[in-house]
């Protein structure tokens, strides 16, 4: 509700943070505190997302929140986490259970349609069974289109790179961008 009262008035803004001291800060400036997956690169110094395990995003999870006094704080599903469909709900519940204000749907690499053969249902419940809204990045928003009934089709070359900055010719704001 307080992101849709910003929709179209003022910038929405978002911040990533992994501790509660972070997070104190991080409050003061935005609306949204992700607690992402990259904390692996960023903390633990892995060389890909891939590693970081869910035990792992909720201790980080528990102490950004401690942290937030005003912002929303989405947590990341990590990557490994959604990998069979009796597992993914198991795991969406226990990140669920830390009464985030969001759930993130981490990047792939993946086929969406073989990915959505387990991760659909789980996003799904999600949906159905809580006011929890669902995020997601790269193979996470394909598919949260696939759960909503959107469909997709599997790239045939990979991710062009990330952080690209693209500036809007007709008002020369640059923002950063991940490109497919």
């Amino acid at each position: 509700k307080k992101i849709l009262q910003k929709k179209n008035k003022t910038p929405i803004t978002c911040l990533s943070a992994y501790s509660k001291a972070i997070a104190q800060i991080a409050d003061k400036y935005c609306d949204i505190i992700l607690v992402g997956d990259s904390l692996g690169s960023v903390l633990y110094n892995y060389d890909t997302t891939k590693n970081v395990s869910l035990k792992t995003m909720i201790e980080h999870s528990k102490s950004v929140k401690k942290g937030i006094k005003k912002s929303l704080m989405v947590v990341d599903m990590p990557y490994k986490t959604y990998k069979n469909p009796k597992e993914a709900l198991i795991n969406a519940k226990k990140i669920i259970s830390l009464k985030p204000d969001g759930v993130f749907l981490s990047n792939g690499p993946g086929d969406p349609a073989a990915t959505g053969v387990y991760a659909v249902p789980m996003i799904k419940d999600v949906m159905d069974k809580t006011d929890i809204p669902v995020f997601g990045i790269c193979l996470g928003h394909q598919m949260l289109a696939l759960a909503l009934g959107a469909k997709t089709v599997k790239m045939n070359h990979g991710h062009h790179g990330a952080n690209h900055p693209v500036k809007d010719l007709e008002t020369g704001k640059v923002e950063i961008t991940s490109m497919n």
